[in-house]
């Protein structure tokens, strides 16, 4: 598959001793690049640290943070990327892709990893269909046995998903693409639903907070396994809080006839909405696949967590705080609820109004100060009014902040389809939209409190989601 990107280092470029072939592929946080080793024609893989808050200055190859206001988590994420190579440069693993050297350039840093010949468990799927039982053995025991030695490390993979496993062509798997780095750096800068892949994303790294520790690897684990089986993504993890869609496999009888229903049963514990009730090692999660546990090891606590009753007075605090903390965090990724937006609303008709007085009341000054009578016809008047909402809208809601100044009160942002700041274009299709919400009695606003999203008929039309912060 080939990408482009208009900010990718050029091919030809000579980069530490190698040569730029093409870009591989790139993501939120950096660009991968295929390359030939000057000296000896060997073909490599270089990772660049190339975030969507940095560019490339003009025609240079330099590259540094788009804005002042995006300095510190420039460097944040470039301390954290080199941090996590002079990790990943110690492992050494048959199952690891094994990172060579790290060096700085242009003002950003690189990984230099070899290139390993095989394909995406994406694409293998693709082109083998659905693995039999001795296929998933033999790359999800092998794929196990990495992560025994990435956690007996202290490094969490955290963005395991079909994408970042290869497969050579004698069947063995390999482990690519670490996510530390990325979830550190959105962590800092609060753009953690751009680095997550939902599907495949355990509930807890929805939080800066976590907790984060090896069963969120298992978690993206289990959702690759659960992937491979049935074709169909597993449901995202805060949907699953209240009305879990997930269908178990242990229950599909079609799967039980064709695989060990030991491993079905591992599959869906380890998709555990919460940490704590997922299997808790690697080696314990291959013994329960191969059906070496007993079965109540296996068993799957209720997917759906029960509420937890308050504490009666004079007793303790609620025993389990730390799943109602994880309850409670679902709200970071939350869909923002109609009254939620209506009171926002009611703050920036507050300040659009107070913005339309005061440039009003500066230009009937101009106009005395010229010595013509203050007025302004109903025309002009109203022209004036939509300029002033439309910048206000369109600039606040495409800035860093993505809110306007209610919003803000409000703690909700705008952000497109994927959870990305929107461009002033969009901003400015969704403000010109609401034109055409307020139509036939505001039905287009009214719809925020039915849709499934929350969003009226203006946020569709420009392709945006309203969520809280």
């Amino acid at each position: 598959m080939s990408f482009e990107r208009h900010d990718a280092l050029a091919t030809g470029t000579i980069l530490h001793g190698h040569t730029v072939e093409k870009v591989m592929s790139e993501g939120g946080f950096g660009i991968v690049y295929l390359v030939s080793h000057l000296a000896t024609g060997e073909k490599r893989v270089i990772k660049e640290y190339m975030p969507s808050f940095a560019l490339r200055a003009g025609d240079s190859q330099n590259v540094g943070p788009r804005s002042i206001s995006d300095q510190d988590t420039f460097e944040w994420g470039l301390k954290a990327f080199v941090e996590e190579a002079q990790l990943l440069m110690r492992m050494k693993h048959l199952y690891v892709v094994p990172v060579i050297e790290a060096f700085h350039k242009f003002g950003t840093a690189y990984l230099v990893m070899p290139y390993v010949n095989g394909m995406t468990l994406t694409d293998w799927l693709k082109q083998n269909g659905r693995p039999g039982q001795s296929d998933m053995d033999k790359i999800f025991i092998a794929l196990l046995e990495a992560l025994k030695y990435v956690h007996e490390n202290d490094i969490l993979h955290r963005d395991i998903k079909p994408d970042n496993i290869l497969i050579k062509p004698d069947g063995q798997p390999v482990l690519i693409d670490f996510g530390s780095a990325r979830q550190s750096a959105a962590s800092k800068s609060q753009m953690l639903t751009q680095v997550l892949t939902h599907h495949f994303a355990a509930f807890e790294q929805y939080s800066s907070n976590g907790p984060f520790t090896p069963a969120l690897d298992y978690y993206g684990l289990a959702a690759t396994m659960y992937f491979s089986l049935t074709g169909r993504l597993p449901p995202q993890a805060p949907d699953r809080i209240h009305g879990d869609p997930y269908e178990s496999l242990i229950g599909d009888t079609t799967l039980s006839s064709e695989y060990r229903p030991s491993m079905l049963a591992t599959i869906d514990r380890c998709l555990c909405v919460f940490a704590r009730d997922r299997l808790q090692s690697a080696f314990e999660i291959q013994r329960a696949m191969l059906g070496e546990l007993p079965e109540n090891v296996i068993t799957v606590p209720p997917l759906t967590p029960e509420p937890i009753p308050e504490s009666s007075p004079g007793s303790e605090a609620n025993p389990e705080p730390g799943r109602q903390q994880e309850i409670n965090k679902l709200s970071t990724n939350s869909y923002a609820g109609f009254w939620k937006r209506f009171m926002a609303a009611i703050i920036d008709a507050i300040v659009t109004t107070g913005i339309s007085f005061a440039v009003g009341m500066g230009y009937g000054i101009l106009v005395v100060l010229a010595g013509n009578e203050p007025y302004i016809d109903d025309g002009t008047a109203s022209v004036l009014n939509l300029l002033i909402n439309w910048t206000y809208f369109a600039r606040m809601e495409s800035s860093s902040s993505q809110a306007t100044l209610g919003k803000m009160a409000l703690g909700i942002k705008v952000t497109d389809l994927d959870g990305y700041r929107i461009s002033f274009g969009r901003a400015t299709g969704r403000y010109f939209g609401k034109i055409i919400s307020m139509l036939v009695f505001c039905i287009g606003f009214l719809m925020v409190a039915f849709t499934k999203k929350k969003q009226g008929l203006h946020d569709m039309m420009a392709g945006c989601l309203v969520v809280n912060k």
